[in-house]
Parts: structure tokens; C-alpha cells; sequence
């Protein structure tokens, strides 16, 4: 009589794509090509070959096609069969290197693409990313995917949730099912084959060993055979799959980095169902696991909150620093497509101007090629890193007509006659602007608004050559101005002649040396020796800021930091007294310069470093009219190699955690990493940080803002945490097997000079004191001003009266305004950061028709009452909401 098995174990065949990695782009795409083109033929000849899963990207589609058009029948059929699984995402992202609107526009261009071909895979899969954000859950839901499967980041809690997990969003209000690859994405990989490429004989006992260690783990059992990437992933889980299952469903994944499809994988199934006793092994996808695993849990653990830790996988943390420039770029494109371009044309269209949408479509398309996360991350070879930048520039190619067509709409044609500006934000904003234009008059220029009344004006003519000609000057005038815009909207000034009538805003003074600037909100004090003071003038607390550089040893790679044997090298005083270099009634500035001696790499041996430089460092501080934070310019011109360097910030605040700025979270973080005890990879005291990083406790509180600066580490300092914000992490290699940080290497050796950052570099933070226990809301307003601050351009004609687009109560955060890919109307999204529950609204400046709350994917909800004009909000911690406005074509809105 037979017995019934015990486990039903998935075998699903797939591939996982580096788009460009050790290869640059072009090369891999040569092998996809290949692989492809095996896997059509493939599945054509052998009907026992139901389905092979194309990875979790639908980008692979789009890079095959524009080489082999003439197959695309051939691979529509194929996936409308549901023999070839795609998606759901566009790319296989890093998340905590991109923002979460990329994140979403990344799930809605994979959705979109999928859709062109078939049914995508409905499981939110990403094998390899560096670890997971705490909102990974809000976004698979948002898009209607049912589950999630991935591999790195789970630290000691992945004993109580073993191998599958209800994972909630930030906000507690839903949860997804949740599959842990504790044996890695590659865990059947090449199965019954030594080598990699399988093409040696396929020997069916070598499968079944193989098999069995998976499934059961090793247990002394002889797996030298076994290939060495797979073996150290199995050897890593104690009782392999069986050990970790909460039900009778077990995944075999049958695939890995490039792999083609196993041919004779169908045969190595019967061989597996022959040989394992309690086991039926399936050849099937994820979404027949997910369906059978879901069915057959008992009560399943639950988890809030992010993923970061290497308990029983690598996390490679140190890709948060690698070749810095990379996020310094990529902060600027998506700030620029998701506060710019796209509200831009959102509004214009309103307006009347056609949507460009296609062109939006294609602005995204070209960043989102820069964030797999061998892209993004910064681990790859110097070509794919230059492709990169080509990708940066073109991206902003595109973006710029785009602006320029919508603020002519929206602002007038550009010209001479006056000053418009353009504010990103839903809600009043006052702050400083500045505008360079032509200038005929004979004396100073100035400002005045609509009504008359004249703004707070610095301004400053110049004579340069004109245009292609070198007999010829003409008069510029640059104007630094105080503004009040109104929310998501314009503003307009007129260029007249005459001095600004403004009193001075910013105040400086002199006392034996000390130099302190102030406004009405912060004062900055800088004795001769180069120590700073920021005080907040509302609560009377000083802030000594400890202002100083540190210089480590790195004799890691492009994937983590490793340190040496020594302390780190620590610049405090400047060479000089402090230097005002802006003292003007809108902003005064301080100027402290440095000379860095460093060593200048490492020794051949790599145990020390040799040599010596000098790195020239120069930081700006700046105090600005009404700003409530301190502005930080560092510039540097990195002669040195192996090292990384950081700038410290003292916050006087004690406390055992800090808080970080995630995606649509904010995340508490321990000061400490846990003890990792056992762990495959040790625990790093550096974290992931979007746009800023807190210190708060009691009536003190500070910030330290940045822009595309992602890798931060706080330390309990003498008199609180402080803050240690990387500038520069410089490497020679793409991955090396003797770090102290890691057990093995993460990709193959191979020498990458280009990520040594040599040559001048520039970074751009601020400091803020925080107002009592009450901040989120100031913060975060002070956050989304700092990453996108209002634009002026010239315009031509008289200045008009201030328009507003869209208002929003604080602290709820806009984080997209763009047109609906779907329906002819607005989306605007929408995020709590406050720890508690928000009345709050959403006040259109046009007329609405209706107003829909939508998930992430544009899918219709409910509809929403309004109150009015406005559309009421009441949202809880961490909730994130979508809100369609259809305007009303009668009321000035457009509906085509």
C-alpha cells in the first residue's frame, strides 16, 4: 500500500538577469539573446517542459526583441500559453537605493509592459535585492500581487517566521503572504551537472544528492561534487527547506545568474520523484507554489518592518557608498522627474496643454535602466558605470523640453520683462530664489510683486562677452530674492530699476575672531579654531555640532567596507580662521578650509596603507533668510585610494535609537547593530538613509539632512549620538574573497579603478534643530524643500497674481502629482509620516467632477465625498493613499 508523500516540492525552472554586472550591458544582452533563443527552441520541441519563469523583470522582453523582432510571435504565444512567466516589475530594483516613487513607477511600467504580452507572474519576486524596505508589502498590494517572494536581509527574527510569513505594511492595516528563499534563489540550480553550464552528463545520483541537501540539509552528507556557490548556500541552513516549512509546500528553484534552461530537467524530475521518499516534486511557477503554500499553512508568524540583516545570506551593505557619484545623479534625475517634469505637465494639461505622455513613458524608462541593483548599487565594471552616466544626461534630455513646454503654458514664454517661480510643493512656502537674466537699465535692479510691493532683493550686474563674439558685452543682472509662493503653484515678479527697500533678514557680526550669523529662526557661531555652535532660537538650545572629518582604511570592494587594524585618521580644526564669504541681508556664509594628509592606497599586501597625499577640503555654511536649517557645502578633491571618508556631526542628544527616512516611513533604527551571533555575514553599524536622519530626546532634537547620500552610521559619542555621514567610499575592486566584513566574495575579482572616485567632488546637507517631541511635521517640510526647492526663470510680461494648483494639509506629504495612465484625470499620492492619526484635506485650485481613492496600480476604489471643494483625508501613521481628482471640464478642468 503506498503512502501519500509528505511534501509536495515545486521545481521551477527560471533564470535571474543582471541586465550589466561584470559585463557591461551589450555583452550580457549578446548572451540573453542566446539564452532565449535556446529556451523558444526549447520549449517548441519538448511539450514535458510546461514553464520557465523569465525572471521577475519584464525589461528582458524589450532587450530581446530589439535584436530578434522576427521571434516575437514565437514568445507572445508562449507567454499567452503561460509556459514563459514574466514580470511583475520593469527592472529588478535596489529598493533602498531609489526612491519609493520610483519604486511604484518601476511596478507600473513592468505591469504595462507585461500586459502587452500576457498574464504577468502576480508574486512580487525579487531574488537578489540587497536587502527589503518595510513598505515592500504596500507596493505588491498596491499593484495586486498576492505575494512575495525574496531572498537577503532577515536577520535573528527569521527563526520565528521561518519560511513563510504574513508581512505587514508600516501601517498594520493589510499584510501579504511572504516566501523566505533561506536556501537561496538557486537552490536546484544545474541540478545533476558539476558545471555551471551544464554541459557535462547529466548523473541522476549527483540530482538526487543534491536534492537532498536542499530539502534536508547537509548533515555530513558528501556534496563535494556540488558546485562551490551552490554548496556554501546549502551548507549555510541547518535542515534545509524541510527545517524552516510551515506547511507542506517546498520550493525548488532550478535556475540562477544567466543560467540557460535545463533541458533535461523534466528528467531529473522523475529521477527525484523515483528516488525521495516523501516528496512528489512538480514541475511548476511561483504562483502554483504561492497557491499551495498559502493553502497549507497553519497559523503563520507575522512581521513589520524592514530587512537588512545577513543572518543566513550576505547582505552587502556597503553598496549604500559605493562610487557616491552614481546617487548623487540618481538623487537628482527622480527628484526631478517626480517634483518637476511630471506636476509640470499634470498642470499644464489641466490647463489645456497635451499630456506628453509617451515622453514622460521614456524619460522613466531610461532611469529606471540605472536601477538593477548591480547598476545602481555601484558593483559593477567602470563601462556599465560610464553607460550609466550617458543614461543620467539623456534622461535629463528629455525632461528639460518637457518642463519648458508646461511652464510656458503655465508661466508665459521665456524673456526678459520678469521673474516667475515655480513651487513643487502643496503648500505655502517662503524661501530664498535666485535667477540670472538680461538686464537693460542703468542702474541696480529690483523686485516687485504684482501688487507693487517690493521683495527682498539682492542683486549683483555683470558684463559678459556676448554670444560668439568677443567685441561685445552685454548686462546681466543675478538676483538673490526672497519669495512667498503659493502651494503647487506660481508666482510672478517684476524686474524694475532701482535699490530692494527690504531690511536686512540676516544678521552677521564679529567678536575676536568668532563669526555668527542669524536669522529668526537659527543662529551660527564659528570661533577662530573652527568649532561650530547652531542654536535654535525658539527653544534657546545650543547644538555644539563637533563639525569634523574622519578618514578609514577600506580594503574592501565595490560591496562592502573592511576595515584594517587602525584608527581612523580625524581632521577637526580648519587651517585657517574662519572666512565670511557672504554677507549680504538675504544670506551670510562661512567658509572653513582644510588640508586632509592621508595615506595614498594600500600596500601590495593590503594590510596597511603607504604613501601620502593631500586632499584640499573646503565647507560652506550658509544661514538663509527665515530657513530653519543650517546649509553644509563640502567640496573635496579626492587624491587618495582604499579609504573612506566621512563627515561627523555631534547631536547632544541621547538616546539608543535614531530615526531614518525611509520609503513612505519613517524607520526607527537602533544605534547599535545586534550582536549577530552565527550570522553568515557580521552585522555593519552603517544604515540606509533617503533625504534625512534624526536624533530626538526630550526638548532636544537634530537633523542632519543630505542629497543622494544614502549611507549613514550613528554612534553613542561623549555627550549624545553622533552622526558619521559617508561623502566618499573608494575601492579598487569589484568583489574580493579576503574581507574581514564577508566570509567569501559576492562576484568575480576583478580590478575596478573608476570606483576609487578620484577627482573633485561636491556634497550638499543641512542641519536642522527639531522643535520638541512635535517634529515630523516641520522636518519633513524642511526635507521636501531641501531635495526640491522652487525654481525661477525669466519670463516675458507683466507679473500676475499668484496661482495655486493643489493645497495639502501638513504633515501629510505629497509624493507624486501626475495624470493617470489610464483615465483622463490626476493622481496625487499621498503619505502620514506622523506617529499619530491626520484630519486633514486635499484642495484643488480647479473644479473637480469626482474624486476616487485608487490603489498604487490606478484600480478604483471607492469613491470620495467632498467637502466642497476639498477632498477630506483622514489618514493613520504611515498610511499611504492615492487620490484620483477627474476635473470638470465645465470648470476650467480638461477631459481629454
Amino acid at each position: 500500500m503506498s503512502t501519500a508523500p509528505r511534501y509536495t516540492a515545486y521545481f521551477v525552472p527560471h533564470t535571474h538577469w543582471d541586465r550589466e554586472w561584470y559585463l557591461p550591458f551589450e555583452s550580457f544582452r549578446a548572451r540573453l539573446v542566446r539564452v532565449i533563443d535556446d529556451l523558444l527552441d526549447l520549449l517548441a520541441r519538448d511539450p514535458a517542459f510546461p514553464s520557465f519563469t523569465l525572471d521577475g523583470q519584464a525589461i528582458v522582453l524589450r532587450d530581446y526583441l530589439e535584436v530578434r523582432p522576427e521571434r516575437e510571435a514565437e514568445l507572445r504565444r508562449l507567454i499567452e500559453a503561460g509556459r514563459i512567466r514574466i514580470g511583475p516589475w520593469y527592472v529588478l530594483a535596489d529598493e533602498f537605493l531609489v526612491s519609493p516613487e520610483a519604486l511604484v513607477r518601476n511596478l507600473s511600467l513592468g505591469t504595462r509592459t507585461c500586459a502587452a504580452f500576457g498574464d504577468r507572474l502576480p508574486v512580487a519576486y525579487t531574488p537578489d535585492s540587497f536587502g527589503h524596505v518595510s513598505q515592500l508589502p504596500l507596493l505588491a498590494e498596491g499593484f495586486g500581487l498576492d505575494a512575495i517572494v525574496f531572498e537577503r536581509g532577515v536577520g535573528d527574527e527569521g527563526e520565528r517566521l521561518r519560511g513563510e510569513f504574513l508581512w505587514e505594511r508600516a501601517d498594520g492595516a493589510s499584510e501579504v503572504f511572504t516566501k523566505h528563499l533561506l536556501t537561496s534563489y538557486s537552490s536546484a540550480a544545474a541540478i545533476g551537472h558539476a558545471d555551471w553550464e551544464m554541459t557535462d552528463p547529466y548523473d541522476p545520483d549527483l540530482a538526487v544528492r543534491h536534492a537532498r541537501a536542499a530539502l534536508y540539509g547537509t548533515d555530513g552528507r558528501d556534496i563535494a561534487e556540488l558546485p562551490v556557490w551552490i554548496r556554501e548556500s546549502l551548507e549555510r541552513i541547518e535542515g534545509g527547506a524541510t527545517a524552516y516549512a510551515t506547511g507542506d509546500a517546498l520550493l525548488l528553484l532550478n535556475g540562477s545568474d544567466h543560467l540557460y534552461a535545463q533541458a533535461d530537467a523534466p528528467r531529473a524530475i522523475r529521477d527525484l520523484n523515483d528516488a525521495l521518499q516523501g516528496v512528489e516534486v512538480r514541475h511548476a511557477d511561483l504562483e502554483a507554489f504561492v497557491r499551495h503554500a498559502r493553502g497549507a499553512a497553519g497559523d503563520l508568524a507575522r512581521h513589520r518592518g524592514e530587512f537588512r540583516a545577513g543572518r543566513y545570506h550576505h547582505l552587502l551593505s556597503g553598496v549604500l557608498s559605493a562610487r557616491m557619484y552614481l546617487k548623487q545623479a540618481n538623487a537628482r534625475a527622480q527628484t526631478r522627474l517626480e517634483a518637476y517634469t511630471e506636476p509640470l505637465a499634470a498642470l499644464a494639461w489641466l490647463h489645456g496643454q497635451a499630456y506628453p505622455a509617451a515622453l514622460l513613458d521614456h524619460a522613466w524608462r531610461i532611469l529606471l535602466e540605472n536601477h538593477p541593483h548591480d547598476s545602481i548599487c555601484g558593483c559593477s565594471v567602470d563601462a556599465v558605470h560610464d553607460e550609466m552616466m550617458t543614461r543620467f544626461a539623456s534622461m535629463h534630455h528629455v525632461a528639460a523640453p518637457l518642463e519648458d513646454a508646461a511652464e510656458r503654458a503655465l508661466a508665459g514664454p521665456e524673456g526678459t520683462h520678469a521673474v516667475s517661480v515655480f513651487n513643487p510643493h502643496p503648500r505655502p512656502v517662503r524661501r530664498l530664489l535666485e535667477v540670472t537674466l538680461p538686464w537693460t537699465g542703468d542702474g541696480a535692479p529690483r523686485l516687485q510683486d504684482a501688487s507693487g510691493r517690493a521683495v527682498p532683493c539682492e542683486a549683483t550686474v555683470t558684463h559678459p562677452y556676448a554670444p560668439g563674439r568677443s567685441d561685445a558685452r552685454e548686462a546681466h543682472a543675478h538676483l538673490t530674492f526672497a519669495a512667498e509662493l503659493p502651494p503647487l503653484g506660481f508666482a510672478s515678479y517684476d524686474l524694475a530699476e532701482g535699490p530692494s527697500e527690504a531690511a536686512p533678514q540676516v544678521r552677521t557680526t564679529r567678536h575676536q575672531g568668532t563669526l555668527q550669523a542669524e536669522n529668526d529662526r537659527i543662529r551660527l557661531e564659528v570661533d577662530p579654531y573652527g568649532a561650530v555652535v547652531l542654536s535654535d532660537l525658539a527653544s534657546g538650545i545650543d547644538y555644539p555640532l563637533e563639525l569634523r572629518f574622519e578618514d578609514d582604511a577600506d580594503a574592501g570592494d565595490s560591496y562592502d567596507f573592511s576595515p584594517l587594524d587602525e584608527e581612523p585618521i580625524t581632521l577637526r580644526a580648519p587651517d585657517g580662521p574662519p572666512e565670511l564669504v557672504e554677507d549680504g541681508p538675504l544670506r551670510a556664509t562661512v567658509r572653513l578650509s582644510y588640508r586632509a594628509d592621508l595615506p595614498a592606497r594600500l600596500r601590495d599586501d593590503r594590510r596597511a596603507r603607504e604613501g601620502t597625499v593631500t586632499l584640499p577640503l573646503t565647507v560652506e555654511l550658509r544661514v538663509e533668510a527665515e530657513r530653519p536649517a543650517l546649509g553644509v557645502r563640502v567640496e573635496v578633491e579626492n587624491h587618495a585610494e582604499d579609504h573612506r571618508l566621512r563627515l561627523c556631526v555631534a547631536s547632544g542628544c541621547r538616546s539608543d535609537h535614531v530615526w531614518c527616512e525611509g520609503h513612505f516611513d519613517l524607520v526607527r533604527r537602533p544605534v547599535r547593530p545586534p550582536a549577530g551571533e552565527g550570522w553568515f555575514q557580521t552585522p555593519q553599524p552603517t544604515m540606509p538613509q533617503r533625504r534625512f536622519t534624526a536624533v530626538q530626546s526630550g526638548r532636544r532634537g537634530l537633523a542632519v539632512l543630505n542629497r543622494g547620500l544614502p549611507e549613514l552610521e550613528p554612534r553613542a559619542g561623549e555627550h549624545g549620538v553622533d552622526l558619521a555621514v559617508t561623502l566618499l567610499r573608494c575601492v579598487g575592486w569589484l568583489s574580493r574573497d579576503d574581507l574581514t566584513s564577508r566570509p567569501q566574495g559576492a562576484g568575480p575579482a576583478l580590478p575596478v579603478p573608476g570606483a576609487q572616485c578620484p577627482g573633485r567632488h561636491a556634497f550638499e546637507l543641512a542641519v536642522m534643530p527639531l522643535p520638541g517631541e512635535d517634529w515630523h511635521a516641520p522636518l519633513l517640510h524642511e526635507a521636501d524643500l531641501f531635495a526640491a526647492p522652487p525654481r525661477a526663470r525669466a519670463v516675458q510680461g507683466p507679473a500676475a497674481a499668484p496661482t495655486r494648483t493643489l493645497e495639502l494639509t501638513a504633515p501629510l506629504v505629497m509624493t507624486a502629482c501626475t495624470r493617470a495612465t489610464s483615465r483622463p484625470s490626476l493622481l496625487v499620492r499621498i503619505w502620514n509620516p506622523s506617529p499619530r492619526r491626520v484630519e486633514g484635506a486635499l484642495t484643488p485650485g480647479v473644479s473637480i467632477e469626482e474624486a476616487h481613492l485608487v490603489r498604487l496600480d490606478e484600480t478604483r476604489l471607492e469613491p470620495i465625498a467632498r467637502d466642497g471643494s476639498a477632498v477630506p483625508l483622514a489618514m493613520e501613521p504611515q498610511e499611504v493613499r492615492t487620490v484620483e481628482l477627474v476635473p470638470d471640464a465645465k470648470g476650467g478642468g480638461r477631459r481629454q
